[in-house]
């Protein structure tokens, strides 16, 4: 590492010298552990026979100690991911009056729509979701096969836009986290529904 002085700095930022000290090891450093493992009888010198026993056995021991506490100390820190997904427990149905309102850009609403999903998921809820494209395919009884072109189902002026899988424990949880969506100030509404499980 250069000395700030070396870099072109007219003055060294203080406090940095401690880290330009020399920590060269002795020159004798590494004899000296060697020396000391053959003292212990680890690993055997040339010419010495190992003393009786198994002096390594508690060293492996504490080292086998050791790497099961750092794991278990290590699986029990990951608690903030739930070793099994948490299901969601409610729907919200994203519902588009009309057309949007052109003055207001479409990146925006998007961005304002992520800022709310950010905030809930901050106060412990999970949620997921996710925008509705333009093409669709209706099928049933009204439509004979698939359609070839993309179909606009609407109920009384209304489109689904998108949806939001949250985790809440009721209803009204669920209702207040849903009232609290930029999308409802855009002339939409949003439908709660509680998903069942069979």
């Amino acid at each position: 590492m250069s000395r700030p002085e070396d870099s072109g700095h007219d003055r060294p930022i203080e406090g940095m010298e401690a880290l330009y000290v020399d920590r060269t090891a002795p020159a004798d450093l590494e004899d000296r552990v060697v020396e000391r493992l053959h003292a212990d009888g680890w690993p055997a010198a040339a010419g010495r026979r190992p003393r009786a026993g198994l002096p390594w056995l508690p060293r492996l021991a504490a080292a086998v100690v050791v790497f099961v506490a750092g794991w278990g100390a290590g699986r029990a820190s990951a608690g903030a991911t739930p070793a099994v997904p948490v299901a969601p427990t409610h729907m919200l149905l994203v519902w588009e009056h009309g057309d949007a309102d052109p003055s207001v850009p479409v990146e925006a609403i998007a961005a304002e729509y992520g800022s709310w999903m950010r905030d809930v998921a901050a106060t412990g809820t999970p949620i997921r979701g996710q925008e509705l494209g333009e093409a669709r395919v209706l099928l049933g009884p009204e439509v004979p096969a698939p359609a070839a072109t993309p179909v606009r189902p609407s109920l009384a002026d209304r489109r689904l836009g998108g949806y939001f899988l949250i985790t809440a424990t009721d209803m009204p949880t669920a209702a207040a986290v849903a009232g609290g969506h930029p999308h409802l100030r855009y002339g939409g509404s949003i439908e709660v529904a509680e998903i069942v499980r069979r």
